[in-house]
């Protein structure tokens, strides 16, 4: 059982495809990358000259090879309930690039289906395994920041969305694509139920139908809250984690390193650089706080281990859990929409 190696295809041949989840299936000990399925002939040809591995035209010729278990989809947003519900019913086990997919209804569906197939469903959240997100879960942990009362996230970029992220319709826009991320952060950090959620989104492009800024606040029924801000159109970002404990504050700027280092082909531990720890702020004063380094790798050692004893063991990210940032992205668009805060109970 120790050597047990997983067979999984890649559903997609984009960023996410070639720079994320084909370099790390390749050098995961608890996964097999069998091949990468891709609708354009140029790419089928460069996936089995470069990475010498087999290439499928279409997810249907996937699903019709046995030897297939896993099928990671890395895919347009809208395409992700009707492929992910296909694989299960074929028999497969599922990885989903975030999000989940666009509606609370889909998410429903598609537990249901994992439930009914007994087939693992799975949303790659692999922001769970960021540096600054470690940690932060360190120092709550150790007691360093005291009861975490108030969170903001915020993902600055200064271009706009690309190719079908334009389009609101296809699930496109920074909330749901970088935002995504966020929630399911905040989720983690205060797993309390949600209980409100109010979004303002500004529409700055002419060109296209997605937000080019979006900010949206959680109550949570313990009474902490989250804010989540997402933006196209910054040049000077504000920091990626503000956490406000009873004892002090954490301040982080940047992104993770291994992003950079995943897309060249790089996949060793990455230590980032001193001058972007971030910084801890209490009565006592201010102190730099190293980064615990990311590994995004662990995402899927750790989901090899689970399928190959599946069901016995969970997933490191329960399709459960991914539902949820769906509800509080459904619950933001309904808010941007009509002005007003929309309650939940998620």
């Amino acid at each position: 059982m120790k050597d047990r190696r997983i067979n999984a295809v890649v559903i997609g041949f984009g960023h996410a495809g070639e720079k994320i989840h084909a370099p790390l299936l390749r050098h995961c000990q608890t996964m097999h990358l069998r091949g990468i399925s891709s609708s354009d002939s140029d790419k089928r040809r460069r996936i089995e000259s470069e990475l010498g591995c087999r290439a499928y035209e279409s997810l249907e010729q996937v699903l019709d090879d046995e030897a297939v278990e896993l099928v990671v989809l890395a895919t347009p947003n809208e395409l992700h309930a009707a492929q992910a519900l296909a694989a299960m019913r074929a028999g497969k086990h599922v990885v989903i690039d975030k999000p989940m997919c666009l509606t609370t209804a889909e998410a429903r569906e598609m537990i249901d289906c994992a439930q009914r197939t007994r087939k693992a469903l799975t949303v790659f959240h692999n922001r769970r395994w960021d540096g600054d997100y470690l940690t932060l879960c360190d120092l709550l942990s150790r007691g360093e920041l005291g009861k975490l009362h108030w969170l903001e996230l915020s993902w600055q970029k200064s271009s706009p969305p690309r190719s079908w992220r334009q389009q609101a319709a296809r699930g496109g826009g920074r909330l749901i694509d970088l935002g995504s991320h966020l929630i399911d952060q905040a989720l983690q950090f205060m797993p309390s139920p949600v209980k409100m959620v109010y979004c303002r989104k500004q529409h700055d492009y002419a060109e296209m139908d997605v937000e080019s800024h979006a900010m949206v606040t959680i109550g949570f029924e313990d009474g902490r809250t989250a804010v989540i801000d997402t933006t196209a159109m910054c040049f000077a970002p504000k920091p990626r984690f503000l956490a406000l404990g009873s004892r002090g504050t954490f301040t982080k700027f940047g992104t993770d390193p291994q992003e950079a280092a995943v897309a060249r082909g790089s996949l060793e531990i990455v230590h980032e650089d001193p001058g972007a720890w971030g910084t801890l702020a209490s009565a006592e004063g201010q102190r730099r706080i190293q980064t615990i380094p990311g590994s995004w790798l662990s995402y899927y050692q750790q989901l090899g281990d689970a399928l190959a004893r599946w069901p016995e063991v969970e997933l490191p990210v329960t399709a459960e859990s991914a539902a949820r940032v769906i509800a509080v992205l459904e619950a933001a668009a309904e808010s941007a929409a009509t002005g007003r805060a929309v309650v939940l109970n998620v």
